[in-house]
């Protein structure tokens, strides 16, 4: 990865850079990834390379924030399975006919 970030920031040729970019970056969807396509974002030399890092950037961000939030949901629905089988166990005890 580090070898990845390198090529990024720092490799002479912007067909690489903007393939790293492009290509590699959003193959990967790795946010140790985030810090360098932002940074490449405002400092690149070539226009294209930097839009193309900035919207790469965006979609990792925004697909870290829905894994995230699927996640949380998952977690939430664990819950409210738990809750929905206590619920039933109480429900059942209560309809069992109590010996006088």
């Amino acid at each position: 990865m580090a070898t990845l970030k390198e090529i990024l920031l720092r490799d002479k040729e912007f067909r690489v850079r903007y393939y790293v970019a492009d290509q590699v970056a959003p193959r990967l969807a790795e946010r140790r990834m985030l810090e360098e396509l932002k940074r490449a974002s405002v400092s690149d030399r070539d226009t294209r390379v930097r839009r193309r890092a900035l919207e790469v950037y965006y979609e990792l961000l925004g697909t870290a924030e829905t894994i995230s939030s699927i996640a949380k949901l998952g977690e939430e629905v664990e819950g409210l399975k738990k809750e929905n089988r206590e619920l039933r166990e109480r429900l059942s005890r209560l309809d069992r006919p109590t010996d006088p």
